[in-house]
């Protein structure tokens, strides 16, 4: 059944990546996949390459693997990852340095580039089947037939010591499970429910006995993040790095390995943690290095096959996550579908897992709506968040915003007229930096209590460039984090504004499933502590009176239908029909 789904999956991964390259290029860069008129601006010794941009409308994200060609991607002069991106330029690290050396001028296009990893996977698979740490302990637990045992007395034991610590019930009963068990613990985390402090002091706690843990997860981002938590939880330790290749991110707040043979930890003979992502854990780079517990952060995102290639290097394997948050991104089966695909959902429900069930991030008109939704109205706001509203020193702004960036009015929708939009937006960008800059200069938010969250990186970087030429921003020396969905699960701000950006009717029609998938809607709507703007357009919420005859199918009802019960929670504002806000 895995091996089925593994070549299945990399089927039509290889048959997506031959449609793209084989496209003209006007409709690769429609796709958000491919850059164009690149000109070559320098060759750092390392295999960076930097390269001037015109124009980039792509979704392109640090650590994508992509190829630099003359204009035919089936032929590329250079392969890497991207590395690193501003307005005016983009960086590639090449995987092979010489490549870089003998770059002309150009133009040259990026595309995405494509690993065919089946015979990586199916490597793994053989491995699971043929080891005894795959028979006694990995196919019995995905089967159903082990189930983990917990040192009753020490479980206790860190339970009281949780909670005297500080943590409320249920997070005090996650840690101690999962620092006590000898196979297997689930710990579902809902938006600000602690899910990566309990994380750190799960690895505390087992660092303190001696183990060797390794800390992994779907994207190198989601593991600094954990590091940071750990660090934080243990700041004592100097025996924690990262083991992979190179990436741009200026969080990361250990040391880090392009192979465990070149770490410190390789010598150790005592406990301590290291960071990789699963393809690095299974590959070269790891060294065959073994470890006592394996913790998955994001676990909703990581896929069975995924997984496996981390958990032949463990013995413990605790998994940290959320299912309904964003899923494993596939390309076999429909979004709605593919929650279930991930290990989190594999194992969930089998009696060892826990759920976390109290904000400490949402007042309660921002917890109500994904509690209902989400987490059968178990979710609720702790007290000291539960009645917060958004504190606005600079006093009360502009009157033109005043009904949408109302403190007294947590949870706003606002509907916005069309402009034909599909990946970018520039009626809504205007109207986010409008907001943005409102809150910055008037009502006196820092720009770091800001979040801006978009479907597409177009857009985000359309929103950017807005915010750059006003003159608040300029003066408070900082800017809002404006991101990808993708790229703000796991954060939090104190204002959320989140655009759905697509308002033209044809390209609705097949994006609403993607724009509206009910996980994908919970992240966007969750990241914020006391307000929360969302602005979409009215083609996004026909009315509920049985006239709409827009959507064709199931999938499409339900993401509507989702949206209206926002709607029904929110204060909604019409800034056509009121002539502006």
């Amino acid at each position: 059944m895995i091996s089925e789904f593994i070549h299945r999956e990399c089927g039509e991964q290889r048959a997506a990546m031959l449609r793209q390259w084989t496209r003209p290029v006007p409709e690769r860069i429609r796709s958000g996949r491919c850059i164009e008129g690149l000109h070559l601006e320098q060759v750092f010794s390392d295999g960076r390459v930097r390269l001037r941009v015109t124009e980039n409308q792509s979704d392109f994200r640090e650590g994508d693997r992509v190829r630099l060609s003359l204009g035919d991607p089936t032929d590329p002069v250079l392969d890497g990852d991207f590395f690193r991106e501003e307005l005016e330029f983009v960086e590639i690290l090449a995987r092979k340095p010489a490549e870089s050396r003998g770059l002309g001028a150009g133009p040259y296009t990026l595309d995405p580039s494509f690993v065919d990893l089946e015979g990586f996977y199916q490597r793994a698979l053989a491995e699971v089947q043929a080891t005894q740490r795959g028979r006694d302990r990995i196919l019995p637990l995905l089967a159903g037939s082990r189930e983990p045992s917990i040192d009753v007395n020490e479980a206790e034991r860190i339970y009281e010591q949780s909670l005297a610590a500080g943590m409320e019930d249920a997070q005090a009963e996650a840690i101690a499970a999962a620092s006590c068990t000898d196979l297997c613990q689930l710990t579902q985390g809902p938006p600000g429910t602690g899910k990566t402090r309990v994380l750190a002091e799960v690895v505390r706690n087992r660092l303190a006995r001696g183990e060797r843990i390794l800390v992994t997860s779907f994207t190198h981002r989601a593991i600094h993040n954990a590091l940071a938590a750990v660090v934080r939880a243990c700041p004592d330790t100097p025996d924690i790095c990262k083991i992979g290749p190179r990436v741009h991110d200026p969080t990361l707040v250990c040391a880090s390995f392009e192979r465990f043979a070149e770490s410190p930890l390789a010598e150790s003979g005592g406990g301590y943690i290291v960071g990789a992502t699963p393809f690095t854990a299974f590959s070269r780079r790891m060294g065959g290095a073994e470890f006592d517990a394996v913790v998955f952060d994001e676990a909703g995102q990581i896929t069975l096959p995924l997984a496996l290639l981390a958990m032949l290097r463990g013995e413990v394997y605790l998994f940290m996550g959320d299912h309904r948050q964003l899923p494993p991104v596939l390309l076999s089966m429909a979004p709605g579908e593919a929650a279930d695909q991930s290990i989190f959902g594999h194992l969930r429900g089998r009696g060892f897992d826990h759920r976390l069930n109290t904000t400490y991030r949402m007042n309660t008109e921002i917890t109500a709506w994904p509690s209902q939704e989400f987490y059968f109205g178990e979710l609720r706001p702790h007290a000291s968040v539960a009645t917060r509203r958004a504190a606005y020193p600079g006093g009360n702004g502009a009157p033109a915003w005043a009904n949408i960036l109302d403190a007294a009015a947590p949870v706003v929708l606002v509907l916005r007229d069309a402009d034909g939009a599909w990946k970018e937006s520039r009626a809504e960008a205007a109207l986010v930096a409008d907001l943005v800059e409102d809150l910055v200069a008037r009502r006196g938010v820092p720009p770091e209590n800001i979040g801006v969250v978009v479907p597409y990186r177009r857009q985000a970087r359309a929103i950017r460039r807005r915010l750059r030429g006003r003159a608040a921003l300029r003066a408070a020396g900082a800017e809002p984090v404006v991101d990808t969905v993708e790229r703000m699960q796991g954060q939090e701000r104190e204002v959320i504004i989140v655009g759905l950006t697509a308002d033209d009717p044809e390209f609705l029609r097949w994006q609403i499933p993607f724009l509206l998938q009910p996980n994908r809607i919970n992240v966007c709507f969750t990241r914020a502590r006391s307000k929360l703007v969302v602005i979409g357009n009215r083609h996004l919420l026909p009315p509920d009176d049985g006239t709409d005859r827009t959507l064709r199918t199931d999938e499409e009802s339900e993401c509507i239908e989702r949206l209206r019960s926002f709607a029904r929670v929110a204060l909604v504002i019409d800034i056509a029909e009121n002539n502006g806000p």
